[in-house]
């Protein structure tokens, strides 16, 4: 998964606290001015003034309380979406392949 997005994720996670399971990458305390943040989100993104729900296998990611989103899908395959997704108001930034984003 470290090249999957276009850039090596733990090079650019370097420093941050992270949490990695199963096809999905967890960047906690990025902030909106952080190098990561830039490359997660370059281009072709969803914005959302609500909390969007991604199912990871099965589970949901986050909850109500983390707020407004921001999104990037890079692609789409076999059921699955690749997406980073940024919680800014609990800046957390989401790496991973998921089964279901919105609705």
């Amino acid at each position: 998964m470290e090249e999957a997005f276009g850039f090596n994720l733990k090079e650019a996670a370097f420093g941050k606290e992270t949490k990695e399971n199963c096809g999905l990458l967890i960047v906690y305390n990025v902030g909106e001015n952080d190098k990561i943040l830039e490359k997660a989100l370059l281009k072709n993104i969803e914005i959302s003034a609500e909390f969007v729900p991604a199912l990871h296998n099965g589970q949901q990611i986050g909850n109500a309380k983390w707020g407004s989103s921001i999104a990037k899908l890079w692609k789409s395959f076999d059921g699955y979406q690749q997406l980073s997704i940024y919680y800014p108001s609990t800046k957390i930034l989401v790496f991973g392949y998921f089964t279901s984003y919105g609705g």
